[in-house]
C-alpha cells in the first residue's frame, strides 16, 4: 500500500463506518451480513449466546494485520478490542461493546487512531442493531460474526463507498500461547494463531 494509500485508510473507514447503518434495505436478503428494514422488529437475543466469540483471534485484510480480542459475558454485557497495523505501525483502533438493548442485543463501537484520538464525537458511537442470532451465525444490522470452527471465525462489515455496496471479511484465528508462555501472562509477540 502507498503512502497516499496509508494516509487515506482511515479516512476510508471512516466513511465506510458512517456508511454502515445507511445500507440496509439495499443488502441482499440472504447474505452473511443480513439486514432487516429500519421498521422490523428486534430479534431476541442473550449475551450468553455470543460466549464462543470471547477470545483473542488475529488475521490479515486490507493489507494490513489485526488482532481482536472479546472478553467473556460479564455483567450482562461483553467488551472487545480491535487493532489494525500495517508495517508494524497502528493505524487504528476501536472499542466494542455487545449490550441488552430490551430483548436484544446492540454492538457499539468508537474508532480511534494511534493516539487515541477518537474519529467520532464523544457521545457518539456506531451501532449495530442484531438481526440474527443461531449457534455459528450472530448478525448485526451491517456486521456478521460466523463461526467456522472453535478456532476460526469470520467477520463481515457491510460497506458502501461511492454508491457502491461491499463486503469487508475478517478470517479470524484463535490465537494460543507458546508452551513457554501457558503458565506465565499472555504475550501476543509469543503467540501463534489457531488454523483448525
Amino acid at each position: 500500500m502507498s503512502n497516499s494509500q496509508h494516509r487515506l485508510l482511515p479516512l476510508t473507514l471512516c466513511l465506510v463506518s458512517c456508511w454502515i447503518g445507511t445500507v440496509a434495505a439495499q443488502s441482499p436478503p440472504n447474505s452473511d451480513s443480513t439486514s432487516t428494514a429500519a421498521t422490523s422488529k428486534p430479534t431476541p437475543g442473550s449475551i450468553e449466546q455470543l460466549s464462543w466469540i470471547a477470545g483473542h483471534w488475529q488475521g490479515e485484510a486490507m493489507g494490513g494485520k489485526f488482532e481482536e480480542t472479546w472478553n467473556p459475558p460479564f455483567a450482562g454485557a461483553m467488551m472487545g478490542m480491535f487493532k489494525f497495523a500495517e508495517n508494524d505501525k497502528v493505524v487504528f483502533y476501536e472499542l466494542l461493546t455487545i449490550v441488552p438493548s430490551g430483548d436484544s442485543l446492540m454492538l457499539r463501537l468508537k474508532h480511534f487512531n494511534p493516539e487515541l484520538v477518537g474519529w467520532e464525537d464523544k457521545a457518539e458511537t456506531v451501532d449495530f442493531p442484531l438481526i440474527k442470532i443461531d449457534k455459528n451465525i450472530v448478525a448485526f444490522d451491517g456486521l456478521t460474526f460466523r463461526r467456522v470452527n472453535r478456532n476460526t471465525m469470520h467477520i463481515t462489515v457491510r460497506t458502501k463507498t461511492d454508491d457502491e455496496i461491499g463486503q469487508l471479511k475478517f478470517e479470524c484465528h484463535r490465537v494460543r500461547k507458546s508452551k513457554a508462555d501457558q503458565d506465565s501472562p499472555a504475550r501476543a509477540d509469543n503467540a501463534t494463531p489457531e488454523k483448525n
